[in-house]
């Protein structure tokens, strides 16, 4: 990519915004993509709409653009101190961690955010210390704490048996994995530029999943509806070919035949017919 291809037909170009529906989203999407095609800088060609990138050092707010709703809300409750965190039991509530590399990795971490939130560690401190050291200022309590760490199989059970902590539990890994990240410097070896570029990209992407997404959701419910709606026409339509045979049916039984017909000829044809044999 250069960012010196700046050509005399240089035109902003719209990005995806929040109320755009599928084809809006689509059709702004072909243009950016031929905007990178081009080697052009999506930055710039933009008109650094998207370029907010957040400054490397500040974790929380890194990790507050990629909380959900739920887990933001959980999360300025626990640091304002009005979120109730419920009594746990450390070595009673335990259950088996999933099996799987991957899978005892998330519980570990999920772990390290029980200790932070109900209060053994800092949150700036992510790493956890399994030595214990009762310096001056230490309580029986605080040993006792310090001996009931959370452990995978707690965050199993309370994954498990708690669902309504998870949005705090959540939000504070992610605060700690934008620490980290933060920490391993994950911009090294880009330019100002680059990371203006890279933060806009993933702005763009990031909002055309987000319409996909909401626009899909639409057409499910959009779908179900017509089937549902359907359905009752459907049985309308059942209802009334089944008076339709019921009715045809007795009308070909009672049928008159060449018989009767003759039988109930008028009588004046019939003196006719006598007469003339």
């Amino acid at each position: 990519m250069s960012f010196d291809n700046l050509r005399q037909d240089f035109t902003i170009h719209a990005i995806p915004e929040i109320d755009d529906d599928l084809e809006t989203t689509a059709n702004k999407l072909k243009d950016l993509a031929s905007v990178v095609q081009r080697g052009n800088s999506l930055a710039l060609w933009t008109g650094l709409k998207a370029a907010t990138p957040q400054p490397r050092s500040d974790a929380v707010t890194n990790a507050r653009m990629q909380m959900t709703p739920s887990e933001r809300q959980a999360y300025d409750a626990w640091k304002e101190g009005k979120y109730q965190i419920p009594e746990f039991e450390w070595t009673g509530n335990v259950a088996v961690v999933p099996k799987g590399a991957q899978s005892l990795k998330k519980f570990e971490k999920r772990a390290i955010a029980m200790d932070i939130i109900w209060g053994w560690r800092p949150l700036s401190q992510p790493e956890r210390e399994d030595k214990g050291e009762e310096g001056e200022g230490s309580s029986a309590s605080d040993s006792t704490s310090m001996n009931a760490r959370a452990t995978p199989e707690n965050a199993s059970w309370l994954t498990f048996n708690m669902p309504a902590t998870l949005p705090l539990i959540q939000a504070v890994v992610r605060v700690l994995n934008a620490e980290k990240q933060a920490q391993q410097n994950p911009h090294a070896g880009l330019s100002e530029m680059e990371i203006v570029e890279m933060e806009t990209a993933r702005k763009i992407v990031a909002a055309a999943e987000r319409n996909r997404s909401r626009e899909l959701e639409r057409i499910r419910l959009l779908t179900r509806s017509i089937t549902q709606n359907t359905e009752v026409m459907k049985a309308r339509i059942q209802s009334l070919e089944k008076r339709l045979q019921s009715s045809s049916s007795p009308s070909m039984s009672v049928s008159p035949s060449q018989s009767t017909l003759e039988t109930t000829a008028p009588r004046g044809e019939k003196r006719k017919q006598l007469e003339s044999d």
